[in-house]
């Protein structure tokens, strides 16, 4: 994936999957991550938080500060998970458009797969 197809990719996200937030309690939209370098040196866990919101999507990276709380360049990372639905802290279960937001990255050629209960874009 180039810089320019991983902007595409978190700018279509973010038409779709809006209002997120770190937390789970307050967030529309969630979804998880991993970089080449935690599943090689590290716990090979993932990162959850609500999706990033446009002002967050930078050239080559996610700002920090932003839904996610701290930077990551799109070279690093591996694997992004977004459910179909997911079930917030408070109990209160919320749906994700994946269906609309797969249609628009076919459009622009996006490598993703997408089945009943999530998309994801794999890159190992």
């Amino acid at each position: 994936m180039t810089d320019h197809q991983w902007k595409i990719f978190f700018e279509t996200g973010s038409k779709f999957l809006i209002n997120g937030s770190h937390s789970m309690a307050f967030s529309d939209s969630w979804c998880s991550w991993t970089t080449f370098d935690r599943l090689m040196a590290s716990d090979c866990g993932y990162w959850t938080s609500g999706f990033p919101a446009k002002e967050d999507i930078g050239e080559s990276y996610i700002k920090d500060s932003g839904v996610w709380g701290q930077p990551f360049h799109f070279e690093e990372l591996a694997h992004i998970i977004i459910p179909k639905t997911f079930i917030t802290t408070l109990g209160m279960k919320k749906s994700q458009n994946i269906a609309s937001v797969s249609e628009e990255l076919k459009k622009h050629q996006i490598p993703h797969s997408i089945n009943d209960s999530i998309l994801e874009l794999k890159l190992y």
